[in-house]
């Protein structure tokens, strides 16, 4: 016991004496005894409290949106379209033109009428003034006076409804003309087209809804993983790194509706910053953001393995007299290594921080870390291709399945006029009859409706005949007119296709009662699944066949969609597939992805990627993998995963699942996909912050020698594990002697 205390006293000697003065460089591994401990000494620092998340470089986005409903017409783009500055996208079809000369000849007719009122009742007044001046002060004259003010008072009473009600017109035509003039839509800015939820004619536009997308070409934002307005504020300073470069970045903070609509949607959602970037920055460039929050004075600090907790109190085991003595001690912030004490020690205290790891009769190795300046990595994620664009179609037929002529049940590959499946028709008298009997009556319902719209005209036209051209009425009846005849042209062609559709109804029954009736594809591209049906089944008028996929507009959707991917917009990707064991390679470009689109678009799993190169083979609907290079320009250490512990032992479950992902490339995230497939790929990683990497393992530390030969366990922080390396960014650096253990 003596031997063991004059130890420690000379370890306090030397500790002391190294403060004065210049450091002693680390010696060889201490001897071996069993219970020495590393100490060290209380003393004021500067706390630097410091973390670090992975982003991405984003284009900036424009999201276009309207404070008004409307449908659209001669949509001139697509998603994944690139635009210029100015460039047509569609335009509105609201009627406006119409609205706004009806409008106008209203505000005309009440202005006029209001200015005759005012005209009379001016004159009116002027002669009652005359009358009541030559009265002069008699009663009459008296009484003439008070009837002409309370006739000033009727007239504005009665007229200032009016009088609103023009002003209002007036101010809504002047809203009317602007949206017209804004029916042609532009683009506002050039770039690609990273949402867009309109395609064809008569598709609607909600009032502020996004309906267009568009990533600038020329700026150029940061995101990372969303941290709150209220903790930005409490950093000194924000940096991020970008391809070995650090730059200051500012926040660009979210509305308040924008948060109220995110939180309402349930969706995760980024944090962005602007940058003074340099012009080698690119789209898809992984960032490094660090958030520094640094104390201003220097305050009491022991290192963080000093303390031990208990519930809500804490205590720290020092060295007085020779002896140990436990300490409750209170405590303040902490940054990774040390952790501020505001009561229960002073500076110069001596207190013990970890077991020194020596052991008799045993040596051990040493490693300094190896700085990682560029890493390159391939990543895959389990993926399928997803039309955009689909048909449905329903049976005209009521009978049975003769026979089902495709291959495969399952994502048929069809051509125009491919034969799909064979229906025997069974049609009774009664439902022969029924349709002839539908027919007849809207054939009646017609010439009904026709008389209506015919004889509507003729009286409007024949109004319109006793009427000026000149005069306002007229103008209103040809605008009345001019909607009278389109509603009854669109009642024409709709009532045409309808008896048509009818006509045919009739026709095909009495010729298909016990015919085979052949159903063909109407356009190429991809069926659903015909697993449902099977020769025999009976199938009724409308009942739904399959759906039809346009194999010009499709997606790849992620199987086990989330944040790990890193799938970004504007990376190139390749997408394999495997059929009948041969493997296809298809190269693309992310065209839109989670991070670029708006906020209520949803379907946040679903990758839009354009192919460089497509064949017949490829079908919608094929599983396969997403394969992308990701290149992490940073910062950080190298070291080897021998030299790092962990507070919390890796469970059980999760050492089985480690060795099972060792012979099962990719992690058992799509253990589906390796069965079926039954292909090599490259290891899965994915990136960890310090959060989700103590959750999984526990909090990472290494043990380093200090200046006094002396083992010390130092918290790190994780950026990445991978192939038996960790990838360190903050904790150690190059100088640093880190012991295997």
């Amino acid at each position: 016991m003596k031997k063991w205390i004059a130890f420690a006293l000379m370890i306090v000697l030397t500790v002391s004496l190294t403060a004065c003065g210049e450091k002693a460089p680390a010696p060889e591994l201490l001897q071996p005894i069993e219970t020495v401990n590393a100490i060290c000494v209380v003393s004021r620092n500067n706390l630097a409290i410091c973390q670090t998340t992975g982003g991405y470089v984003v284009p900036k986005c424009v999201d276009m949106k309207f404070d008004f409903s409307s449908s659209v017409h001669d949509v001139a783009v697509v998603l994944g379209d690139h635009v210029k500055e100015g460039d047509l996208l569609f335009e509105l079809n609201s009627g406006l033109e119409d609205d706004i000369r009806r409008l106008e000849l209203s505000i005309t007719r009440e202005q006029t009428e209001y200015d005759y009122d005012q005209e009379k009742f001016n004159k009116q007044i002027k002669d009652m003034k005359r009358a009541a001046s030559a009265m002069g002060s008699s009663y009459d004259g008296k009484m003439m006076q008070l009837q002409i003010r309370e006739m000033q008072l009727n007239f504005r009473q009665n007229h200032a409804g009016q009088e609103t009600k023009i002003s209002e017109d007036r101010k809504k035509l002047e809203e009317w003309k602007q949206k017209l003039a804004e029916s042609m839509v532009y683009a506002p800015c050039s770039g690609t087209i990273v949402y867009c939820n309109i395609a064809n004619d008569g598709d609607m536009i909600d009032e502020d809804k996004t309906f267009i997308t568009i990533a600038k070409d020329d700026e150029l934002v940061l995101a990372c993983s969303y941290v709150a307005e209220n903790d930005v504020r409490q950093y000194s300073s924000i940096t991020a790194q970008v391809g070995g470069d650090v730059y200051e970045v500012k926040h660009i903070p979210y509305t308040d509706e924008e948060l109220f609509r995110m939180e309402k949607l349930g969706n995760s959602f980024d944090s962005y910053f602007t940058a003074d970037l340099k012009d080698s920055v690119k789209v898809g460039d992984y960032v490094l953001f660090t958030f520094r929050k640094s104390s201003n004075e220097k305050v009491l600090t022991v290192p963080n393995m000093a303390v031990t907790k208990f519930g809500k109190s804490c205590s720290v085991t020092i060295l007085k007299d020779g002896r140990q003595i436990t300490k409750e001690v209170e405590i303040g912030d902490s940054d990774l290594n040390n952790t501020e004490i505001k009561g229960g020690l002073e500076e110069g205290d001596v207190v013990f921080v970890a077991k020194d790891l020596a052991r008799y009769g045993k040596t051990y190795s040493t490693a300094q870390a190896e700085r990682l300046e560029l890493a390159e990595n391939t990543l895959i994620a389990g993926a399928k291709r997803v039309a955009q664009k689909q048909e449905p179609v329903f049976n005209e037929v009521p009978g049975e399945i003769a026979e089902i002529c495709t291959k495969t049940l399952v994502n048929v590959l069809v051509k125009k006029g491919d034969p799909i499946m064979v229906i025997k028709a069974s049609i009774s008298r009664s439902e022969q009859e029924q349709a002839k009997q539908d027919l007849r009556k809207y054939e009646v319902s017609i010439e009904e409706d026709t008389e209506y719209y015919e004889t509507q005209i003729e009286n409007l036209e024949s109004r319109m005949k006793k009427m000026k051209k000149s005069e306002l009425e007229y103008s209103l009846a040809e605008l009345d007119l001019k909607d009278l005849k389109k509603q009854y042209e669109e009642y024409l062609e709709s009532s045409a296709e309808q008896r048509e559709k009818l006509e045919k109804r009739v026709e095909n029954y009495e010729q298909w009662d016990g015919q085979e009736v052949t159903i063909y594809a109407e356009e190429d591209g991809v069926i659903s699944s015909l697993s449902r049906y099977k020769a025999g089944d009976k199938l009724g008028e409308g009942d739904y066949l399959f759906d039809l996929y346009d194999l010009n507009s499709y997606c790849i959707c992620m199987d086990k969609p989330g944040d790990e991917y890193m799938l970004r917009y504007g990376q190139k990707v390749t997408f394999e597939t495997v059929a009948e064991g041969e493997s296809r390679i298809f190269n693309g470009t992310i065209v839109s992805a989670p991070n670029v689109r708006p906020l209520d678009a949803g379907d946040h799993n679903k990758i839009y990627v354009a192919l460089d190169n497509t064949d017949d083979y490829s079908r919608i609907g094929e599983t396969g993998i997403i394969g992308y290079t990701e290149y992490v320009l940073t910062n950080c250490m190298l070291i080897d995963e021998l030299l790092v512990g962990h507070d919390e032992k890796v469970a059980e479950d999760d050492s089985k699942k480690q060795q099972q992902n060792q012979q099962n490339p990719g992690g058992g995230a799509f253990d589906w996909f390796y069965e079926e497939q039954e292909t090599t790929v490259e290891v899965e990683t994915k990136l960890l912050d310090s959060e989700e990497h103590e959750k999984q393992k526990g909090k990472a530390y290494v043990w380093v020698y200090d200046d006094n030969g002396c083992a010390v366990k130092r918290y790190v922080r994780v950026m990445r594990h991978l192939e038996g390396q960790y990838w360190i960014v903050d904790g150690i650096s190059e100088n640093d002697t880190i012991l295997y253990h």
